[in-house]
């Protein structure tokens, strides 16, 4: 039986910070799950623990790639839960996430 070739580390930390932007968008920020994560990544839930050792710290990058990218959904949501790394977003982008919720109201 062929094994599979390993997934190189950055890959997989990328591939689990994407997957809880994902969950982000659709559930929410602050209750995203390693489980979930885990389920949307097609990984472990243990696998993430390797990466990140605590959901806080998974939170926090996912946060980080949120800002980075510009996923208002979720900037919005750190926004609204006063998360100190949305606190220090240039005000620029915090005008953008505003401007994005004006035009769905």
């Amino acid at each position: 039986m062929k094994r599979a070739k390993p997934v190189p580390a950055e890959e997989r930390r990328n591939t689990i910070i994407a997957a809880g932007l994902k969950l982000s968008i659709r559930i929410g920020y602050n209750i995203i799950t390693r489980d979930e994560v885990a389920r949307w990544a097609k990984i472990s839930s243990p696998l993430i623990s390797r990466y990140f050792d605590s959901m806080k710290h998974l939170r926090f990058a996912v946060m980080n790639a949120a800002i980075e990218r510009e996923v208002v959904e979720v900037i919005a949501q750190g926004i609204i839960l006063a998360d100190p790394q949305t606190m220090k977003i240039p005000e620029a982008t915090k005008q953008k996430v505003l401007s994005h919720f004006k035009t769905l109201l």
